[in-house]
This record gives C-alpha cells, sequence and structure tokens, in this order.
C-alpha cells in the first residue's frame, strides 16, 4: 500500500514592503526551484524565510505557483515597520559608511533589544523610530 505525500502548506505573510514567504513540513526541490525563478527574491537566513518585494506582479506570480496550497496572513501591524525591515535598512546605512563587522554586530545588537524592550508586553512598539531617524 503506497501513501500519498502530504501537501505541504505555503505560507504567505504580506507586509508594507516585503512579501515573507514559509514552507511547512514536506516541501520539495520543486518548490524551492519556484521561489528561486521569482525575481527580486532573497533568503533570509534569522527569519528562515523567503522575502520578496510588496509589488503586485509578486503575489500574483506566488499564487500561479502554489495555488491552493497558498496559507495568507497580513503582517502583525503594518503601521509600525518590522524591526527586520528597519535593521535590514540600518545595515545597509553602516556598510555604506564603511562601519566594521564589530560595529554592525554592537550597533543592531543595540537596536534589536530596544525593540524587544518596547514590545515586552506583547503590545506594539510605541517608541519605535521612524525609517528617517533610523537612517540618520
Amino acid at each position: 500500500m503506497s501513501r500519498k505525500p502530504a501537501v505541504c502548506p505555503v505560507r504567505m505573510t504580506v507586509g508594507r514592503e516585503l512579501v515573507e514567504i514559509t514552507f511547512g513540513n514536506g516541501f520539495t526541490p520543486h518548490d524551492i526551484a519556484a521561489i528561486k525563478a521569482l525575481p527580486g527574491r532573497r533568503w533570509d537566513r534569522r527569519r528562515r524565510a523567503w522575502l520578496l518585494p510588496n509589488r503586485p506582479e509578486s503575489i500574483e506570480a506566488i499564487e500561479r505557483r502554489f495555488g491552493s496550497r497558498l496559507v495568507r496572513s497580513g503582517a502583525p501591524d503594518a503601521s509600525v515597520p518590522w524591526p527586520e525591515e528597519l535593521l535590514m535598512r540600518m545595515r545597509e546605512k553602516l556598510t555604506l559608511r564603511g562601519y566594521s563587522r564589530r560595529t554592525h554586530k554592537v550597533y543592531l545588537g543595540h537596536v534589536r533589544r530596544f525593540f524587544e524592550w518596547s514590545t515586552r508586553d506583547g503590545g506594539e512598539c510605541r517608541h519605535a523610530p521612524s525609517v528617517e531617524e533610523v537612517e540618520r
């Protein structure tokens, strides 16, 4: 008796600027190849997710490739930029300004701990800086 393989769910979380794609257990090399074929995609090791720009053509391509396996969800709070998005922008700015890897690690660690502290009660970040403040 052969068992039919379980269908792996594909979770799509739509944020303000990024679309995050994660796979459940049982994904195949064909699933990974389908994601790698999408323009603008990148793997975020920390989140363990594929990230794509939030554009209509990206979302349509994901829907075409994964169809009924797709599970949609929105960003927890689209009014506040995700800490990871802010950290990514900060990392880019530090690199452009020529800061060392050690400085990157220390600065990003302080900002990450600040976000963790400001959301420790499970609420939204009341002290969240704007993107412009982070870029300064």
